[in-house]
Parts: structure tokens; C-alpha cells; sequence
């Protein structure tokens, strides 16, 4: 089993919903026709930040305490934005404050490799 670290699941849930037609709020995820969708679905083609996030992480780490860890520190940094969750963020604050949650987390991981 190859490691899953969490820089690249963030970097790679980054890019997943940096276009803007990429990205949706109040549901994990949607197909073309806008229709909710889960978030691994073959028909998904748009995604909030968390759903982008889950996307990325494969199944067998969903549970896993490092996942864990990576959603508290999420968490932490949407709390300094004012924000519950970075799924509050995400549906609240927008496409830019999902984006600026993820690199700011990314930022903190870079600076502590």
C-alpha cells in the first residue's frame, strides 16, 4: 500500500474545484445536470470542498485517524475564518474562502515539510 500523505490529497482537492464550474455548495457533489450525486459517483463533475476532498482520499483511509486529523486542522484554519466548518465555509463563504481554506493548509504543511 502506497502512503496516502495529506499535502497531496489537499493539493489534489484543490485543483478538483479551482475552476470555479467545478465547484457547488450545500451537497458533496453533482452531475452535469446539476442533479446531487455522491461524491465518488462516475457522473459527478462538480464538488464542494469536502466532497473534493473525500474524492481524493482513497476509501481505505476515510477512516483512518490521519484523515481524521487532516479534517480537525481544516476545521481549525475555517475557525479562523470565522467558520464552523470548511464545509460552513464552502457553502457560506464561498468558492474563494473554500479555496483560501485549502491553501492556507496547504501553506502550514509546506512550511512544516
Amino acid at each position: 500500500m502506497k502512503p496516502v500523505r495529506t499535502i497531496d490529497v489537499l493539493r489534489a482537492a484543490r485543483k478538483r474545484i479551482a475552476n470555479k464550474s467545478r465547484w457547488t455548495t450545500l451537497v458533496a457533489a453533482r452531475n452535469r445536470d446539476g442533479i446531487p450525486v455522491d461524491f465518488d459517483d462516475k457522473t459527478a463533475c462538480r464538488w464542494c470542498a469536502v466532497g473534493a476532498i473525500y474524492a481524493e482520499v482513497p476509501r481505505r483511509i476515510r477512516m483512518h485517524e490521519s484523515f481524521n486529523l487532516m479534517t480537525r486542522a481544516l476545521r481549525i484554519i475555517a475557525n479562523r475564518l470565522g467558520y464552523d466548518t470548511i464545509g460552513v465555509a464552502n457553502d457560506r463563504g464561498g468558492h474563494a474562502v473554500a479555496l483560501s481554506i485549502l491553501d492556507a493548509a496547504i501553506a502550514e504543511l509546506e512550511a512544516n515539510q
